[in-house]
Parts: C-alpha cells; sequence; structure tokens
C-alpha cells in the first residue's frame, strides 16, 4: 500500500494541567518526524488488534469533523474533546496528541494517534565531574512500539479503525473512546474475530468428523488459503469447508451467527498471525522442540507419528536434507 502524509500537527494533553496545550501551526515534518508517524500509523492501518467501527447516528465527534473545514482547527478541537474526557475519568493516562492528515492508496484518512506518557532515565552530565541519572516521565513510544490508543478515519466512507483500553468510569471498567469520544457502533478486534472464525471451524470439523490430530492445521491451512492481501474473506472459509468438510459447514455458519459474526464481513489478518496459526510444535518429554510449518505436518511423505505399544508416540522426518 501507498501511504502519504500531507500534515501532521501534535498537541499536548497532561491531565495536571488546566486546559490543553494546543499547537497553532503544523508539524515540520522532515525525514524522521514522517518516518515515526507514519510507522505508527501502518501498525494500526494493518493490525489486527484493532477494531472496524462505525460512527452511530449523531456522534458529535463525527459532526465536528463535518464542521471543521480546517487541519489545525478540526486537530485542536479533536484535543479539547479528548482532554474533556481526561479530566471527567482521571485515569486516563496524560500524552501527546498527534493528528494527521494523509492519504492510503489515494483514499484521505485522517490518523488521530494519543501517544501517552511513558517513564524512563536519561543520564545528565552538565556537572563537571558528575554523570547523573534524571527521570524522565513525558517519554514517548518508541517507534518500534505500538500506541496503546489510535483512531484511523478513512473520512470518504467514515470508516473507523480504533485501538483503545479500559479506564475506570461511571463505576465499571469500559472504553471510553468510542462509548464516550467518537460514539462508534461496538465492535471486536481483527484478533478476536480471527480466533472466533477459527474456533467455530474448528468445532464443527472435530464434532462432524473423527479427529485423527491433524484437523486443527486443516483449519489453519483453510484460513491461509483463504487469505489474500492480508484480508480474509468469512464466506469463502465457508466454502471451503462446503468442499473440503461438507457435514461442517452449516455448524460453522450457525456458530458465528452466535458469536455476532456476519458471512460477508473481511477480516484484516497479517502474515505474522498466519504464520503463528499454521505452524505446529512438537514437544517431547526431554523438552526438544520440532516446529513444523501446517502443510509439512498434513503430508505423510514429510513427517508421520507412530503410535508405539507402550502408548507413546514417535515422530518421524523423513526426506529432510541439512
Amino acid at each position: 500500500m501507498e501511504y502519504h502524509l500531507n500534515q501532521a500537527i501534535i498537541h499536548l494533553l497532561d491531565s495536571g494541567a488546566s486546559a490543553p496545550l494546543l499547537s497553532e501551526q503544523p508539524l515540520v515534518l522532515d525525514d524522521e518526524n514522517s518516518d515515526y508517524l507514519l510507522g505508527h500509523i501502518i501498525k494500526l492501518h494493518t493490525g489486527d488488534d484493532c477494531k472496524n467501527c462505525t460512527f452511530l447516528p449523531g456522534s458529535p465527534f463525527e459532526e465536528m469533523l463535518i464542521r471543521e473545514k480546517e487541519f489545525v482547527p478540526m486537530s485542536q478541537s479533536a484535543a479539547q474533546m479528548f482532554f474533556e474526557q481526561m479530566m471527567r475519568y482521571p485515569e486516563i493516562p496524560s500524552g501527546d496528541l498527534a493528528v494527521a492528515d494523509l492519504t492510503i492508496d489515494g483514499k484521505p484518512f485522517l490518523a488521530i494517534l494519543k501517544m501517552n506518557y511513558r517513564t524512563a532515565y536519561l543520564h545528565d552530565a552538565g556537572h563537571p565531574g558528575l554523570v547523573s541519572l534524571v527521570r524522565q516521565k513525558t517519554i514517548l513510544p518508541s517507534s518500534t512500539s505500538k500506541c496503546d490508543e489510535a483512531i484511523l478515519i478513512q473520512l470518504d466512507t467514515g470508516a473507523v479503525k480504533l485501538v483503545e483500553k479500559r479506564v475506570e468510569m461511571d463505576g465499571g471498567r469500559d472504553f471510553y473512546i468510542s462509548t464516550k469520544l467518537l460514539n462508534t457502533s461496538p465492535a471486536k478486534t481483527e484478533k478476536v474475530k480471527l480466533q472466533a472464525v477459527r474456533d467455530a471451524a474448528l468445532h464443527a470439523v472435530k464434532e462432524a468428523y473423527q479427529d485423527d490430530g491433524k484437523v486443527e492445521t486443516a483449519v489453519a491451512n483453510i484460513i491461509r488459503a483463504e487469505t489474500s492481501e492480508d484480508i480474509l474473506p468469512v464466506q469463502q472459509v465457508k466454502a471451503r469447508l462446503e468442499r473440503d468438510f461438507p457435514e461442517a459447514a452449516s455448524a460453522f455458519e450457525e456458530e458465528l451467527i452466535a458469536d455476532d459474526i456476519r458471512m460477508e464481513e473481511q477480516i484484516t489478518v497479517p502474515p505474522a498471525r498466519i504464520k503463528k496459526i499454521t505452524s505446529r510444535t512438537v514437544k517431547s518429554h526431554s523438552g526438544i522442540e520440532v516446529k513444523i510449518p501446517g502443510d509439512v505436518f498434513l503430508s505423510d511423505e514429510t513427517v508421520e507419528f507412530i503410535n508405539n505399544p507402550d502408548g507413546s508416540v514417535s515422530l518421524l522426518v523423513k526426506n529432510v536434507i541439512l
């Protein structure tokens, strides 16, 4: 995908202050600043720990986006709305709010990254002959980490990708960004939806067919085969089950309906997630571990599990050149 950062601005949200510190002009986007912000935006856009939501009718945040045509005033309004929630719910952490106008494959997006502060130690060599440690409380997330709270809005469709955390509010713990700030539809993360699809397929196949020890790998390989460009259409998983395990297809759909997952859903599945669910790790009693790719695990020409008379199982690996 092609990402292009048009402009960005950073506002300071300190819950110990009486008001947010609002920038009045965009950030100077040199290569380092652009790479830092885009790195976090790409993690949000392609990750499976985000929720796909839509604004509910009457959302004040969506109305603000429609009303504010200029980037800087719009970003200031967004920061003010965040700060109002921080004043209402003290558990919301302080941080910098980065707001970015960008395009992804030519489509307009707005990214809002709430970069919560972390504590770290720095050295201070300001006195001759003495190097001391200074505790810094306002360290931003590193370029290799993820933002705990972030929003990505596709402006031409209103689709929202969201990463959020529960905080103490109104007598319980809940998500303040989706329920109070944005007012969006509730949603599961992509990771949770993928797990639900996998569990439903696995349960349906095991109920309808004898488990030969390879069903879990077979289901994982179906998910891998039907994932294209990091997208898994749920309907194609059902179609594949109808072909390979026809007696399990209807039970698979029924279980997903119970989990409030629609057949027309398309789930984001990063390559790392596919690799994790398709490989199998076999561990012996002596601590020896063997990791086997899913397609190899299903092939009798490469691996064979031998049931021994004493009840133990031996693993035979064949045709492997070291």
